[in-house]
């Protein structure tokens, strides 16, 4: 893996993403295929009927991808590794700059200068218990939020 690239600034992302809800929730749903998925090592809640079947292989090499994303911090080298693969991401996604701006928000729970982190959580029971939370990694003001 190539990730000689310089670090890179945290993304200005809005919530401003200019998708029907079709395309956010297949969008969604690859992402955290993506990214959540493999880190987390269990399939998280899928909004739509996609089905990803993703090896072990390719699981690893998207582990991979992101543990050198959290050293590097190259949002564009981490998004090309990770919809590198035609199989699993479309060209069409893969060349849509909203998916990529989606996919960068699932990075950043992987960016510790985001000061947000994703870990399991085994609270709901309608989930059988398996799930994932979100976690402030510093202090936040109101007018940051």
């Amino acid at each position: 893996m190539n990730t000689t690239k310089k670090k890179s600034s945290i993304p200005i992302i809005t919530g401003y993403h200019r998708m029907t809800w079709r395309e956010l929730a297949e969008a969604d749903d690859l992402a955290s295929a993506l990214t959540v998925d493999v880190m987390l090592g269990f399939v998280t809640h899928k909004m739509t009927e996609m089905k990803l079947r993703i090896t072990e292989r390719i699981k690893t090499k998207f582990r991979e991808t992101i543990v050198a994303f959290q050293k590097h911090k190259c949002y564009e080298t981490a998004f090309d590794q990770l919809t590198a693969d035609s199989n699993i991401v479309r060209r069409s996604w893969r060349s849509d700059l909203r998916f990529k701006e989606h996919v960068f928000r699932y990075l950043l729970l992987f960016d510790d200068r985001s000061g947000v982190e994703i870990r399991p959580c085994m609270r709901y029971a309608s989930e059988n218990h398996v799930g994932a939370a979100i976690f402030a990694s510093k202090d936040w003001y109101v007018y940051q939020l």
